[in-house]
């Protein structure tokens, strides 16, 4: 699966040409990620696939281990806008709140269940505490915190008491936000605990 989304692809032409080589790069790096594998993917394949040197894609990126992170902030940013258009096509909080895991959910299924390679990446990530991801989990608060505030405003609680109770719902999911854990169950036992946890965070803000 190709990274370059046709968001990207319908906004290249108003960029800059330095910044459409660097998202030329990127693209084609996921894509052979996917290909031959992170660990086997090196900064000439690149190269060679998109016809430039070696030294021009390092002009973008100090090392293989830049590109990768910057990658990761590509696929990244396509998650959270995938987040953000679901939960937008709902009005209650708890549907709210299902679009949100579902759209998680259908990413990592999509993206990474049957690339094997991708899981040593992921785990790198997981690992590392890369910053991609740690900045990421702040966004999934942020969000979170906003459907919260929804439901609260009726009762009357503070925009605190909703940072608090979204920090819960986050800490609750992170199965499913690292897919390293969620793809130690089987398909039908993820969907079996979404429904359940959803049902009782239901029942948790009644």
């Amino acid at each position: 699966m190709l990274f370059l989304t046709r968001h990207f692809m319908k906004s290249i032409s108003t960029i800059s040409r330095r910044d459409q080589t660097r998202l030329r790069i990127l693209n084609k790096a996921d894509e052979l990620f996917h290909r031959l594998g992170f660990f086997k993917t090196t900064v000439v394949d690149i190269a060679l696939e998109l016809e430039m040197s070696p030294a021009n894609v390092y002009k973008f990126f100090a090392s293989k281990n830049e590109l990768v992170q910057a990658v990761a902030e590509l696929n990244i940013a396509m998650l959270q806008g995938a987040i953000v258009k679901s939960i937008k096509e709902e009005k209650k909080g708890c549907s709210r709140i299902r679009a949100f895991v579902l759209a998680i959910y259908r990413f990592h299924q999509n993206k990474f269940r049957a690339e094997h390679e991708i899981y040593r990446l992921i785990l790198a990530a997981h690992d590392e505490q890369w910053r991609c991801l740690v900045n990421f989990k702040t966004v999934l608060h942020g969000i979170l915190t906003e459907i919260l505030e929804g439901e609260f405003e009726a009762k009357e609680l503070s925009h605190l008491e909703a940072s608090i109770e979204a920090g819960v719902v986050l800490d609750s999911l992170a199965w499913i936000i690292n897919p390293l854990l969620m793809f130690e169950l089987e398909n039908t036992q993820v969907m079996e605990r979404i429904n359940a946890q959803i049902h009782f965070i239901e029942r948790a803000l009644a």
